[in-house]
């Protein structure tokens, strides 16, 4: 539903008037999601406005796109994951998120729920009660759904998979499996997760120096989280 600031008023449509959540509406294209342990709908939502201005002189035209008018967006606009009973549809929890929520929900059997923003940050939450458990920025919008799968008894998600298929998959397989750099596959035998990452930081001279370009401190963490799994 959109709502006009000061509704009770004629809005001025000239100067422009605030409109919440704005042309792109609240709840995204993206459906909500079951939680099948905790019975629960999971729904990602648009918190924000616009300013829309009315276009003086405006003609209608029979079969095309009528707005009569120009919007731009407020610069605040933020999101919120939202829980719902199944059963009443009452609100069980709310989480604010930072960016706007179009992406696609992904709740797990081991009760944790993965989403992310337009602002690139990807939120890992409890879902028995919304509480949050990791935040990462990711370095891009996430628009999409969060791809996640077992390794080994491990949840991995698609953030650090594809920056170890972008960075190292080239000297290391795409398995780990060794190319021209050494193999990796039970890494976390060898070594620890602290090691690994400087490792990663602190590279010998046959390794390519990564960070803290192209790859910053929490794609480091990210990717050596990755490796420990293969």
């Amino acid at each position: 539903m959109t709502t006009i600031k000061n509704a009770g008023a004629v809005p001025n449509w000239t100067t422009g008037t605030e409109v919440c959540p704005g042309p792109l509406g609240g709840v995204e294209w993206n459906g909500p999601a079951y939680d099948r342990p905790n019975k629960a709908l999971v729904v990602v939502s648009v918190d924000g406005r616009s300013i829309d201005t009315a276009v003086e002189g405006f003609q209608f035209k029979p079969g095309v796109f009528n707005r009569g008018g120009k919007f731009k967006f407020a610069d605040t606009r933020g999101g919120w994951i939202t829980a719902l009973d199944a059963d009443i549809g009452g609100i069980r929890w709310k989480y604010e998120t930072v960016g706007p929520q179009v992406s696609g929900i992904t709740p797990i059997a081991g009760g944790v729920i993965f989403a992310g923003d337009m602002k690139g940050n990807f939120y890992a939450l409890a879902s028995s009660a919304g509480r949050e458990l990791y935040k990462t920025a990711t370095g891009g919008a996430m628009a999409g759904g969060v791809i996640r799968n077992m390794r080994k008894g491990k949840q991995k998600v698609a953030a650090d998979q594809a920056t170890y298929a972008k960075i190292c998959a080239s000297g290391h397989g795409g398995q780990g499996e060794g190319v021209s750099g050494p193999p990796l596959q039970g890494l976390s035998k060898r070594i620890g997760l602290n090691k690994t990452i400087d490792w990663i930081e602190n590279p010998s001279a046959k390794m390519p120096k990564l960070y803290p370009a192209p790859i910053d401190a929490q794609a480091v963490k990210n990717v050596a989280a990755y490796v420990q799994g293969l």
